[in-house]
């Protein structure tokens, strides 16, 4: 038997939020600037009733749930105007859909969150006399979400979130779609569709694992990452892989 041992690996902290990225219609990206916060949260449905036999349940429906967030900003950059219901002069009109990218910190690095199909509600905005000291005003968004098929990874439903833990992904692709979202000197900022994003992990991969559904799972990749020992087993070394302390690994893939 294994015995429970506290403080023995280093703790896991998220905090901050930086790297704001505005994404409009046409894929096309501009910075945030003047983001304070992301509050994510889900949009939660029942997924159906529950059923009891003589007094006892037997049947508790999984809820389902889609990505949805709340925005706060001090200032939000001037393309955003028609995603929060201005045409020209005109306010209260039809809103469009954006995404959206932001940075959290982590202890060993930071994540990279990309949303998809969002669509923005302002919450009650009061606007009071002009005192001494001025409070600059804070706008406020709910952000909800249409989810997006991932059909490249099975058993995966369908959603509008996507994080990249940075410390479990090659520095080379990281930079590679860092330069995709935020630009280059050769090319613009651009939120790729799902399937383009799927398509650069797939194409960039050295580690690739296969599941075979029937409790089975090949790995291909470089010689430096798989070695084959001399008792017939296989050693998995890769940034992508984190030993668990118990016999088993946890191999991070799409």
């Amino acid at each position: 038997m294994t015995q429970l041992i506290w403080d023995s690996v280093s703790p896991r902290y998220e905090m901050g939020v930086d790297h704001g990225v505005l994404y409009l219609s046409d894929g096309s990206g501009v910075a945030w600037d003047g983001l304070v916060s992301v509050t994510e949260k889900e949009e939660t449905s029942s997924g159906g009733s529950s059923y009891y036999v003589d007094g006892i349940l037997y049947i508790l429906p999984n809820p389902t749930s889609d990505f949805a967030a709340t925005l706060e900003a001090l200032f939000y950059p001037d393309e955003f105007l028609d995603y929060d219901g201005f045409t020209d002069i005109y306010g209260e009109q039809v809103r469009k859909r954006f995404g959206l990218s932001y940075q959290t910190k982590t202890e060993s690095g930071y994540k990279i969150h990309i949303v998809y199909n969002a669509l923005a509600t302002p919450s009650d905005r009061t606007w009071n006399t002009q005192a001494d000291s001025a409070d600059l005003s804070v706008f406020e968004w709910d952000i909800s979400t249409i989810p997006v098929a991932v059909t490249e990874v099975a058993q995966i439903k369908p959603t509008a979130h996507f994080v990249i833990d940075t410390s479990l992904v090659d520095p080379d692709l990281v930079a590679l779609i860092e330069a995709t979202l935020y630009g280059s000197d050769t090319a613009a900022p651009q939120l790729p569709d799902i399937h383009s994003l799927l398509a650069i992990f797939t194409t960039f991969a050295k580690l690739i694992v296969d599941d075979h559904f029937d409790g089975t799972w090949s790995v291909t990749g470089p010689d430096t990452a798989i070695t084959i020992n001399d008792d017939g087993t296989f050693s998995i070394t890769y940034s992508s892989v984190v030993n668990n302390g118990d016999g088993t690994i946890t191999i991070s893939s799409l």
